[in-house]
């Protein structure tokens, strides 16, 4: 969620992080981060924690602006990777003033060139305060609780056309088994009343066949 006074803030107080603010490398601020710098860092070692998240502030620290360490504040989470670390990350709504430190979530060390964990410490702590201030993190919430709901329902439609698919499915199968078995069932009665006609016509035979012996056999004029 882009904030204007949040990248206004990161504009104004990131400089009091640098250990010499004549550092060769510098920051980018949103809306102005080059799409091939967010890339990079994104390839190396920024996996956005949430869905829509976006970068405010981009500082990278590699070679040639290769993206593979610095710090990356976005609108949700921090973001570091030093050459000797490995990448760590936290999101900002769970940053505790009192408790947290930079230092320890991140692995930013006294040894670090370009920061002063101590100075980030207290931007992260003025970045939860103005967000708490101007409800963001409620409006964080209920976006994230109306996203979820709306996911809900589409996997619940989702499941119910599945289930009505599968039950049609299921219908189809059982009426064509039915339809099956009758077309067994007439073609065996079909066979059975065409072997009671053959049979009829055995018998028909036969007895024409006797009717003729019986009939020469009682002729007067029958000579043996």
């Amino acid at each position: 969620m882009f904030n204007e006074n949040f990248v206004n803030l990161l504009k104004d107080r990131f400089h009091e992080c640098l250990k010499d603010e004549k550092c060769a490398f510098q920051p980018e601020f949103y809306p102005h981060i080059q799409e091939k710098h967010q890339e990079k860092v994104m390839k190396h070692f920024v996996e956005k924690r949430c869905e829509d998240e976006t970068i405010l502030m981009l500082f990278d620290t590699s070679l040639f602006s290769k993206g593979k360490n610095g710090l990356v504040i976005t609108d949700q989470a921090v973001y570091f990777k030093d050459m000797m670390t490995k990448p760590a990350n936290f999101l900002i709504k769970n940053w505790d003033p009192v408790r947290d430190q930079s230092e320890k979530l991140l692995g930013i060390t006294e040894y670090y060139t370009f920061l002063m964990a101590p100075f980030l410490d207290k931007l992260i702590s003025d970045i939860v305060t103005l967000k708490k201030y101007e409800g963001l993190f409620d409006a964080e919430e209920s976006n994230a609780a109306e996203k979820a709901a709306a996911e809900k329902a589409e996997a619940e439609r989702i499941a119910a056309e599945r289930a009505a698919a599968e039950k049609a499915e299921t219908e189809k199968a059982a009426a064509e088994k039915v339809a099956a078995e009758e077309a067994v069932s007439e073609k065996k009665a079909e066979d059975e009343e065409k072997d009671d006609d053959d049979g009829d016509d055995d018998d028909v035979g036969l007895l024409d066949i006797l009717g003729v012996v019986m009939d020469v056999t009682s002729d007067p004029t029958y000579e043996k």
